[in-house]
């Protein structure tokens, strides 16, 4: 076994490397973009084919609330025109108690549809999540280089929620519209042609705005989420290099850093909002506009005899129901756009690949001796190709040999222990366990037979056992026991009774330890 001990002192990250997945632009043509939306809806469709048989579900409730919403117009006309006219008060109690049962069914066939599509929108962006976290926990070292913790996180969390309301009730809400206004427009022809046509006159220009709106919705969306990963990147720097912090304190500046993340974040949030308010407005102007014409028009076709008072009211009500749905879909227009947004985003890291020497399957699984020879080493970090850390270093460590590397602050100390751990791999020379190239080795055999103990070990928020046996999952308590014993923190833990006590703090010292056996 091979044992490290690290004395780097940690600082948080400050400006170094990101990696920049503002990159993507979105002044592509028009035409990339769809086929880029398109193949995002398409790997989203993928992703929940596991719940096809849920969405099914929700779809059959789905047809039957839409239908339900189409079937009840009808009776408030027969209510109106046929037992109000001939004062048939068992026709209107039969219309009344009819459209009452519509209703029910209605109200019941949303709820189960709210569920069932909800349901396998969550269990979808489960699955997102948990793909997302293993494409990034399995990355190259160098890959955390160049970019930034908060911002990783970002993009597991602002931006799969996005994804989340988009999967679960948006696309609810948007088939659903969608049914209803493609309903409500077939029974508006059945009603009356000559007010219908006047509608299909305004749907291309509102159509328009809406595909102008939404591409400026969709790039403002994209550029609010990364500014807020900034922040959250900032944030995580400051609260886990807390120590650093108040050691030199920078409190204020600090502060200062993240709400200057914060009003970027703002500013650009309040463009979309200007963007999404000018659209409604729009919109909702051009619909009541409508309104008020089909109201004029259609009372002038009653006076003249060409219409109903019962199939006037009817027609208005599914004009508000096609108004309602279309201008639900606007809105869900806007969501989508910014959801789009997101899943580029996040599929952008889901895309990276992980193929290198992280995950390489080597035959050499043991160290037998520990004898450990670098030679000719040279090195610099991938993120920083231009300062050399390492120069021609030969070394030659004994098995059972104990030694202590001294140098300045950057003279490559913790380096060599990282290289050692095959975190990356050299520019020229090699590294030799036994006497065979450690790029021989298999990378988690390797790491198996080699403990560390950091200056500032990390704490899991587990109990302090599972913190013990963390190299080691499957150690007995005796195991256990023995690390602790080892640690000198064997009686401390028995005195307080604390091997079972579960912590979320940050980091534990005296006797947060990760023993690899």
């Amino acid at each position: 076994m091979i044992t490290i001990i690290s004395t780097r002192l940690f600082l948080p990250t400050l400006d170094q490397g990101l990696l920049d997945l503002s990159a993507l632009s979105f002044r592509q043509p028009i035409i990339k973009m769809i086929n880029k939306d398109k193949n995002l809806f398409l790997r989203l469709i993928n992703l929940s084919r596991e719940e096809w048989p849920i969405l099914f579900k929700g779809m059959f409730f789905l047809l039957i609330s839409s239908a339900a919403l189409m079937v009840y117009p009808q009776y408030i006309k027969v209510i109106i025109d046929d037992a109000m006219k001939s004062k048939d008060m068992s026709g209107l109690n039969k219309a009344a108690i009819i459209a009452m049962v519509v209703f029910i069914i209605q109200a019941i066939s949303s709820s189960l549809r709210f569920y069932y599509f909800t349901l396998a929108g969550e269990k979808t962006v489960k699955r997102l999540r948990s793909k997302l976290f293993s494409q990034i926990i399995s990355q190259e070292m160098t890959f955390f280089d160049f970019s930034k913790t908060g911002e990783l996180l970002g993009r597991l969390s602002a931006d799969t929620a996005i994804l989340q309301n988009a999967l679960s009730v948006n696309i609810s809400m948007l088939i659903r519209s969608g049914f209803q206004a493609i309903g409500g427009l077939a029974l508006l022809f059945f009603t009356s042609v000559k007010l219908t046509v006047f509608i299909l006159v305004i749907i291309p220009p509102i159509g328009l705005l809406v595909a102008i709106f939404g591409k400026k919705v969709k790039a403002f969306s994209k550029s609010t989420q990364d500014a807020l990963a900034l922040s959250s990147a900032v944030a995580e720097e400051s609260i886990s290099g807390v120590r650093t912090v108040k050691a030199f304190a920078q409190e204020d500046w600090e502060i200062h850093r993240y709400d200057d993340q914060l009003q970027k974040s703002f500013d650009l949030s309040k463009k979309r909002i200007t963007i999404v308010a000018n659209f409604t407005g729009l919109v909702s102007t051009l619909g009541f506009l409508a309104i008020v014409f089909i109201v004029w028009y259609g009372g002038k076709l009653v006076i003249q005899n060409e219409m109903s008072i019962g199939t006037l009211t009817s027609y208005i009500l599914y004009v508000m129901t096609v108004a309602f749905s279309a201008g639900l879909l606007g809105s869900l227009y806007t969501d989508f756009m910014s959801a789009f947004g997101a899943g580029h985003r996040v599929f952008e890291l889901m895309e990276k690949s992980t193929v290198g020497f992280e995950n390489s399957n080597k035959p050499l699984k043991v160290i037998s001796e520990g004898l450990i020879e670098i030679e000719n080493a040279d090195f610099s970090y991938p993120a920083r190709p231009d300062v050399s850390i390492l120069n021609s270093l030969s070394l030659k460590i004994a098995p059972k040999e104990t030694i202590a590397i001294v140098g300045s602050s950057g003279g490559g100390k913790s380096t060599i222990a990282q290289l050692l751990m095959r975190f990356y791999d050299l520019n020229e020379g090699q590294i030799l366990i036994d006497h065979k190239p450690i790029k021989d080795y298999d990378l988690y055999a390797l790491r198996n037979q080699i403990g560390i103990v950091s200056q500032e070990p990390i704490l899991i928020s587990e109990s302090i056992e599972d913190n013990i046996r963390y190299g080691k999952p499957d150690a007995s308590f005796e195991e256990v026991s023995s690390a602790a014993k080892l640690a000198y923190a064997f009686d401390v833990l028995c005195e307080i009774n604390a091997f079972h006590y579960s912590t979320t703090n940050s980091s534990f010292p005296s006797i947060c330890l990760v023993l690899q056996y």
